[in-house]
């Protein structure tokens, strides 16, 4: 079974990868981490805007002074998605904004490059690397290692990391954490 086996589309976002600042300088992060969470970085042309098609997403980044800025899809497991969407309608959020009544599958073109934790919440979603030195404490307390992407690198130990987020002193929010696959769409 291929990891993006049962993985749903999300949609597509044009982002620059996160610089990782000094004073949040966390030795288990590469230098530039490829996030959707727009506490992290500002996705192009704003934070809510999200596109159904990579194609729609290269042709506005082709018009844009943010050079740095790559399409990104990202999806979760069909097991995550009614939850997803339970939140996001409870939470009257726009964001991660799967659609209800037609459920696309993962394009089969697009390679998974990792997995970012994600935590729901009435302002959308955040990445867990919002909250200080996490990945340091995952290395701790889970063994996890991020891969050179400043995500994790398989559906099981995302969801293993989700399990532990939600935990007591874990220093993350008590709020529901998501493993979302994370691909490049535009090259």
């Amino acid at each position: 079974m291929r990891d993006e086996d049962g993985l749903l589309l999300v949609g597509y976002r044009a982002v620059a990868p996160w610089i990782v600042p000094a004073p949040r300088d966390d030795p288990l992060l590469p230098p530039r981490v490829l996030t959707m969470s727009d506490h992290l970085v500002d996705p192009v042309p704003d934070d809510d805007t999200w596109f159904a098609s990579a194609e729609a997403a290269v042709a506005l980044t082709r018009h844009t002074t943010e050079t740095t800025a790559r399409v990104m899809a990202m999806g979760v497991h069909e097991r995550d998605a009614d939850d997803v969407i339970g939140l996001r309608l409870t939470l009257d959020t726009d964001q991660l904004c799967l659609n209800e009544n037609v459920r696309t599958p993962w394009p089969a073109r697009l390679y998974v490059l990792g997995y970012e934790l994600i935590g729901i919440e009435a302002c959308g979603f955040h990445s867990w690397l919002c909250y200080g030195e996490v990945a340091s404490w995952a290395h701790r307390t889970l063994g996890l290692q991020l891969n050179s992407h400043g995500l994790v690198n398989s559906p099981a130990d995302a969801k293993r990391l989700g399990e532990a987020a939600e935990e007591p002193g874990s220093g993350l929010p008590p709020i529901p954490w998501v493993a979302a696959a994370i691909a490049v769409a535009d090259q």
